[in-house]
């Protein structure tokens, strides 16, 4: 992955809204949501770093799912 392409899923995980938490976490949705805007305070590094191997790789699935789609319709 080049460098670009990882600051381009960056810029869309910033932007991702409760029903993308749900797409992604399921009923836990809330306790991720919480766990990334108010414990980790919107910081991604660390809220990355929490998640389990399972969840990173469904958050960064989900992640490359939406940016296709935007870069399909752009």
């Amino acid at each position: 992955m080049k460098g670009t392409e990882f600051a381009s899923l960056l810029r869309v995980a910033n932007c991702l809204c409760q029903n993308d938490f749900k797409a992604i976490f399921g009923e836990s949705y809330e306790h991720y949501q919480d766990k990334l805007y108010h414990h980790y305070k919107g910081d991604l590094a660390k809220f990355i770093m929490y998640l389990d191997s399972g969840n990173v790789k469904r958050y960064f699935n989900h992640i490359e799912m939406k940016r296709k789609k935007y870069l399909e319709g752009a």
